[in-house]
């Protein structure tokens, strides 16, 4: 029986929520050899911040970021598809994708995207991830 490991962590602005996500990604990215990664949140701006945290984090430890980019997935309002980074001269990017496989993501991070739980949001698109 796997043992739900779900944590809702709340605190005023600027109190580390993001960066105990960080934290969590890079060590979950580190300890498993592959796996897919996801960050919810409601804009692109916030997907982009989380990344480029995530990437001098990955710098910092002297990770290939470019290697953990290939296994970080996001989505953003509307929540209507994943989407990965790619990186082209010094530029990021989202574009849509699909999941590497059917296996289950080893770690999911919604952030500030609380409202993707509203009944409003395509649930075979929630349902799928």
């Amino acid at each position: 029986e796997k043992l739900s490991t779900a944590v809702h962590l709340s605190a005023v602005a600027g109190a580390g929520k993001t960066f105990i996500a960080v934290e969590l990604m890079i060590g979950t990215l580190k300890q498993n050899s592959s796996g897919q990664v996801l960050f919810v949140a409601p804009s692109a701006s916030l997907c982009f911040h989380f990344l480029r945290w995530l990437g001098r984090r990955a710098v910092r430890e002297k990770l290939d970021f470019k290697g953990l980019l290939d296994r970080v997935l996001v989505m953003k309002r509307p929540y209507i598809c994943l989407m990965k980074c790619c990186i082209k001269d010094n530029s990021m990017d989202l574009i849509p994708c699909l999941p590497a496989s059917d296996e289950e993501f080893l770690l999911q991070v919604i952030d500030e995207a609380q409202d993707v739980f509203f009944d409003n949001v395509q649930p075979l698109t929630l349902r799928n991830i």
